[in-house]
């Protein structure tokens, strides 16, 4: 039977030396979950007394690779020893997790492929068996809100209502183990849909006044651009040819009827993003290209000095 916090605490005031033990609690905080390092230091109690847990590994002694498997107000087994640092009896630095919530056994997941019919409106997905010590492993694959259960690896072909992008997943889960989920995306298009041509906006070639504030959209055909803030933004100025986002400003690039694939955006030398500051994320400071899907597209300057001039952009989409 396991140590509670307070029994260890009454058994080994001064550590426990070589001698190893299982303890169990209840994670109340995690300090730090490393998966560079595969270990984790959190603290555990038993509703009295708390312990911290330093640097323990996963289950079955192996490395944690993900910051989701574990989490406070999980119940847990650890095996190990105990040692005392700064006056205070820990679970030095080598324990692992024997349980969590009771579940002793780890899942390595499933792979997960899908293709798509735009004609028939489907979706396939395939998945490879998830590996498991003597386990009966069972699988539940998601399409958007479609789910399918299955006993084996396969594949199971999804009809679609509609045309657009869909969340895909396969959990994969057996008695006494932590369930191991894989997940991706899949896009259905129209093809009866035809896709417009790039389009350009240079705002050199728009006949702008200097230093003057355009705060409502440029219309470039299937998108508009439109430049919000306040102060100093959205002016055009002819040093650099281009139009000014200062610190807390935003450049929006939308799309009522179609998809935005991507964006290409030309600076006026280095005023210019330098992060990837867009909503969705998908910019690309080395091209100064933004890539994604979506209808719509925020750019916003961090605060602080400077500012960028964006001279023109070329919408690409789906």
């Amino acid at each position: 039977n396991p140590f509670t916090v307070s029994e260890l605490l009454d058994e080994y005031p001064s550590g426990s030396g070589s001698v190893e033990f299982y303890i169990a609690g209840t994670v109340t905080e995690i300090t730090e979950l490393s998966t560079s390092y595969g270990n984790a230091t959190y603290s555990i109690t038993d509703g009295t007394n708390t312990i911290l847990v330093y640097r323990g590994k996963y289950l079955n002694n192996s490395a944690f690779t993900s910051v989701d498997q574990l989490a406070v107000d999980d119940e847990v087994v650890i095996y190990g020893k105990a040692n005392v640092y700064n006056n205070a009896v820990q679970m030095a630095s080598g324990n692992y997790l024997i349980s969590i919530n009771g579940k002793d056994k780890v899942l390595t997941a499933p792979t997960l492929s899908t293709s798509v019919d735009d004609d028939t409106k489907t979706i396939t997905v395939t998945w490879t068996a998830a590996t498991g010590s003597e386990m009966t492993i069972s699988y539940l694959v998601s399409c958007g809100t479609q789910t399918y259960t299955a006993s084996a690896a396969g594949s199971h072909t999804f009809t679609m209502a509609d045309y657009g992008t869909y969340g895909v997943s396969v959990v994969a889960s057996a008695d006494d183990a932590i369930s191991a989920e894989v997940s991706t995306t899949a896009t259905l298009s129209d093809p009866n849909s035809e896709t417009p041509d790039p389009e350009t906006i240079t705002f050199a070639d728009l006949g702008l006044e200097n230093g003057v504030q355009y705060s409502d959209p440029f219309d470039g055909g299937n998108f508009t651009i439109t430049f919000g803030g306040g102060g100093n933004d959205g002016k055009y100025y002819t040093t650099g040819s281009g139009i000014r986002t200062y610190g807390g400003g935003t450049i929006t690039i939308a799309s009522s009827d179609y998809t935005i694939a991507s964006v290409e955006f030309t600076w006026d030398g280095s005023n210019a993003p330098t992060s990837d500051v867009a909503n969705p994320s998908g910019y690309d400071t080395t091209t100064k290209t933004w890539t994604g899907a979506s209808k719509s597209i925020v750019l916003t300057r961090p605060s602080g000095s400077g500012h960028w001039r964006l001279q023109s952009v070329t919408v690409t989409y789906k």
